[in-house]
């Protein structure tokens, strides 16, 4: 793990095992499709997943070393996981977009350290505050168990990506230009694009706490879109296009 040691303060994440399992959520099925348990199947090959039907069994630990309190498992502790791949055209790619579901609920703040929030040092006490206000906020994000490692082949600096859906929702919410969801709960946090954070990745085939790490690649560490909570979508929608809809199924158009 030498490399990690010169990784300094930035965040990374070791998945381990890399055996088939049944689904996204770690579920194990019999021949005639009945549950029969969860987690690895005994037997499978030890790999990490190439498309999006490929469910490895990844249970995993994250080191956050500017924030230790983001950080969770260690290589005796795993946080247990499910990998598989994301994307469409990036599948073709040698290093390949990842979703991570956590088979537990966890929560989405203490899996993310913060995000930079300008103003924090500002002299200026309104400023200030506004930051500090703001960086509260991300302590009340929904729950969630799913986030994406995703890669940027147009970007090595990874900044464009990521990091300009970061620059944006901090402005729009600097302006308070809302979208449907955020003007309908205005109590509620809920973020208006997909935000993260530069992560490094890492993998240990089989099960073994001492075996060596193979570096994986460059991601940001995502919300991922498809947790809609996060967003002010519900998943009880009819599928509608652009709609979101209240839980007295109030259909409120989001465009």
């Amino acid at each position: 793990m030498a490399l990690v040691q010169e990784l300094g303060n930035i965040p990374y994440i070791v998945f381990t095992d890399g055996r088939k399992t049944g689904d996204k959520k770690g579920n194990l099925f019999d021949s005639d499709g009945n549950k029969i348990g969860s987690g690895p199947e005994l037997g499978s090959t030890y790999r990490l997943p190439v498309d999006k039907k490929d469910f490895r069994w990844c249970p995993c630990y994250f080191v956050d070393p500017a924030h230790p309190d983001r950080s969770f498992g260690d290589a005796n502790n795993l946080v247990e996981a499910v990998l598989y791949a994301q994307g469409t055209s990036s599948l073709a790619y040698p290093v390949k977009n990842l979703r991570i579901r956590f088979v537990k609920k966890g929560d989405a703040y203490s899996l993310l350290p913060s995000i930079p929030i300008a103003g924090l040092d500002s002299p200026n006490p309104e400023i200030q505050a506004a930051a500090e206000a703001e960086q509260e906020r991300w302590k009340h994000l929904p729950a969630v168990q799913l986030f994406t490692l995703k890669t940027d082949y147009m970007d090595s600096s990874m900044a464009h990506n990521t990091g300009t859906g970061n620059v944006l929702g901090a402005l729009y919410d600097s302006i308070g230009l809302k979208n449907a969801a955020q003007l309908k709960w205005p109590n509620k946090t809920l973020v208006n694009n997909v935000v993260g954070f530069p992560i490094i990745a890492f993998y240990k085939e089989g099960t073994n706490p001492g075996a060596q790490a193979t570096y994986i690649g460059r991601y940001n560490f995502d919300l991922d879109k498809a947790e809609h909570a996060l967003f002010g979508f519900t998943p009880e929608s009819d599928g509608t296009f652009g709609r979101l809809v209240d839980s007295n199924n109030e259909y409120i158009t989001a465009f």
